[in-house]
């Protein structure tokens, strides 16, 4: 029945073996290769980096250099240079961009002792643009209401000068816009009757 089923018992042990994987063999490995691997600590305000100039940091790896700090707030990376303090970028695992498995880079890794120095400067430059926001919008709605107004004062202007009569007309003899006119529809009437 075995050799019904593609091969002896004998060819696939003759197999194993050329793969290295026989019963025989027994696989030893040095007390160095056995210890879990930790990541090196930050020292001197210096965060240690893989080859490729970032750090695992978990999921992807089991934990953080020891005396490190993951933030993954936006737009941290200026915010550590301004302030001269060392960062890596944070690996967190891949993804799949066009059929290529890349790197996704989640926030930064810092130093411990820099961690509430960075979250200060973060929270000030996000109150900093929210307030250059509410100022800007105040802008704008003054000139908007700079020129509704000028634009009323114009409309007003050319109704005493070339007289008002369309105005009212055109508004079907709305209140406002009478209120606008200079000279009343009663009152230009009889002048051009005498």
């Amino acid at each position: 029945a075995a050799a019904a089923a593609g091969g002896s018992s004998n060819q696939n042990s003759t197999n194993n073996a050329a793969d290295g994987d026989s019963d025989d063999t027994v696989k030893l490995y040095g007390y160095w290769q056995t210890v879990e691997w930790t990541p090196p600590a930050a020292a001197d305000g210096r965060i240690p980096r893989n080859e490729r100039g970032n750090v695992e940091v978990p999921p992807f790896a089991k934990s953080l250099p020891a005396g490190t700090k993951h933030i993954s707030l936006p737009g941290l990376a200026p915010i550590c240079r301004s302030l001269g303090i060392d960062f890596a970028p944070a690996l967190v695992g891949f993804e799949v961009q066009g059929g290529r498995m890349v790197p996704k880079i989640d926030g930064i890794v810092i130093c411990e002792e820099h961690e509430q120095a960075v979250i200060d400067r973060c929270m000030q430059r996000e109150a900093d643009k929210a307030a250059a926001e509410t100022a800007r919008l105040e802008r704008e709605a003054a000139e908007a209401w700079r020129r509704l107004l000028l634009n009323m004062w114009t409309r007003l202007q050319l109704q005493r000068k070339y007289g008002g009569s369309a105005a009212v007309t055109a508004d079907n003899g709305n209140t406002d816009a009478a209120m606008l006119d200079p000279q009343p529809q009663s009152q230009s009437q009889p002048a051009a009757a005498a």
